[in-house]
């Protein structure tokens, strides 16, 4: 609140010679060094820009990557289960046609 109250204070008194003065020795500096500041930024931008656009090369490529793989392991799957599939139905097929085939043979008769 302090500080608020400070803030109030300073607006609304006019600054002084000395503060005048100290500003317009102070903003050259001030300028020179908020434009070295925004070069190294840029210089900053510039040299990471390169690491960055690699990185999400990277990033792209490896989820391809792992598309890929996980779409031949899918179709692997499907494959197997298909297989298997046939293969049980083909089981009970054969199954089925031997039940009924001891079914309709006679049982053979032994003599006493």
């Amino acid at each position: 609140m302090a500080f608020g109250v400070g803030l109030v204070a300073a607006a609304l008194f006019p600054e002084t010679r000395t503060e005048h003065e100290l500003v317009e020795k102070a903003q050259p500096q001030l300028e020179q060094l908020a434009s070295k500041a925004g070069e190294v930024a840029q210089q900053t931008v510039e040299e990471v820009k390169p690491a960055a656009q690699q990185a999400a090369q990277d990033v792209k490529q490896h989820a391809q990557e792992s598309a890929s793989t996980v779409k031949d392991q899918a179709q692997q799957a499907a494959a197997t289960t298909k297989d298997e599939a046939q293969q049980r139905a083909q089981e009970a097929k054969e199954q089925a046609s031997g039940a009924s085939g001891s079914a309709t043979t006679p049982a053979p008769t032994i003599p006493r």
